[in-house]
């Protein structure tokens, strides 16, 4: 088994690779990092589930990275991890906005390696 710090830096890749607009809208990446049982509580507090999240990312345009930073990584098994980080976009202000504390559960599948199961995102302030 890899130690804590090479799954952590898998999944921090993983998980920010849905952060970038060109992978967002690839829908092949995408299925590929969500679980089949994928579900999501975004922001907004509405609950979706993968099918919902693949189409509405094929819909995004011009949104802006999501930015990322102090990352934790809990280890519940050696095939599931919760990662938790705190996330925001510049505006068009290249101020911070859309503060956002997130937390990814991720399992490790025999089919995809790390896959994500379920996240999600709590409007915060600024820290």
């Amino acid at each position: 088994m890899k130690n804590q710090n090479d799954i952590m830096q898998q999944i921090i890749q993983r998980e920010t690779t849905l952060h970038q607009p060109e992978f967002r809208q690839d829908v092949q990446t995408v299925a590929a990092l969500l679980h089949e049982a994928f579900a999501e509580i975004g922001r907004s507090g509405k609950l979706t589930h993968r099918t919902e999240v693949i189409d509405a990312l094929q819909k995004e345009f011009d949104q802006p990275v999501i930015q990322a930073e102090d990352f934790k990584l809990d280890m519940l098994s050696h095939e599931v991890v919760i990662l938790r980080y705190r996330s925001y976009v510049y505006d068009e202000h290249q101020q911070k906005t859309k503060h956002t504390l997130r937390s990814s559960v991720w399992v490790n599948t025999d089919q995809h390696g790390w896959q994500m199961r379920f996240h999600q995102g709590t409007p915060t302030q600024a820290w």
